[in-house]
């Protein structure tokens, strides 16, 4: 696999051209175009990248490469947890049970989340007389008109569908693992927030912070006054 060892490294060295024009100031006025353009290349190509690991393990795991498991021999060779490492090798193995969309995703066509999404519609089915092959088209379907946030929706309504109740046990399983923990680092001089959610608490807790941010920005625009640091343009930034 040395050819994609080097085509990775031809990429970086694209990269970092595209950052040290952008770094170096003057009247380039091509530079936020060339950022632009670089984020969605290498966003598209860290797609079809994930996609063909995904592959890739699928198949591994097929032949048995790992004798304790593809999934705790991916937490060994790559950086990632042990349980992003099972979760990869168990999106990996039921993704391959869809043949028709390997393609798609060793292209970039496919981002995680939809990858994702597809992975959940075949564990969804594979108990019922459905077809995961079209189920799946269904959910890829929704998730390119729609958006891939679409398309887990999509997965959810099927989940309890095929499984009365599925949704509200896992609601109640996520309620069990929510928590909320602010605390002080640096001298007292910086807060450290981590913060665990369920979907319900989390919605409630985004929309809360946005309405806030929105009022703090709107009297800055409006009104003059300035109630947060002036770097704050977003949510983000607070």
């Amino acid at each position: 696999m040395d050819g994609v060892a080097g085509q990775v490294a031809s990429m970086s060295r694209v990269v970092r051209g595209v950052l040290e024009r952008a770094r170096a100031g003057g009247d380039d006025v091509g530079r936020v175009d060339a950022v632009r353009e670089a984020i969605v290349e290498v966003g598209r190509a860290a797609q079809a990248l994930q996609g063909m690991l995904l592959a890739l393990v699928g198949e591994g795991d097929r032949l048995g490469i790992a004798r304790g498991g593809v999934g705790p021999w991916l937490g060994t060779v790559l950086d990632v947890t042990e349980g992003r490492a099972r979760a990869l090798a168990h999106d990996a193995r039921l993704l391959a049970r869809l043949p028709g969309v390997e393609a798609q995703l060793c292209s970039g066509m496919i981002g995680p989340d939809s990858a994702r999404a597809l992975a959940r519609t075949v564990k969804a089915v594979r108990a019922t007389g459905l077809d995961p092959a079209e189920e799946a088209a269904k959910t890829l379907e929704v998730t390119r008109e729609r958006g891939a946030r679409a398309g887990l929706e999509r997965v959810r309504v099927l989940e309890e569908q095929v499984a009365p109740g599925s949704i509200e046990a896992r609601h109640a399983r996520e309620r069990e693992r929510s928590f909320a923990r602010i605390s002080t680092c640096g001298e007292g001089q910086m807060h450290r927030c981590e913060i665990l959610l369920d979907p319900v608490r989390g919605a409630v807790f985004q929309a809360a912070i946005d309405l806030q941010v929105a009022e703090m920005i709107r009297t800055r625009q409006f009104d003059g006054g300035e109630i947060v640091p002036e770097d704050v343009r977003s949510t983000e930034r607070v």
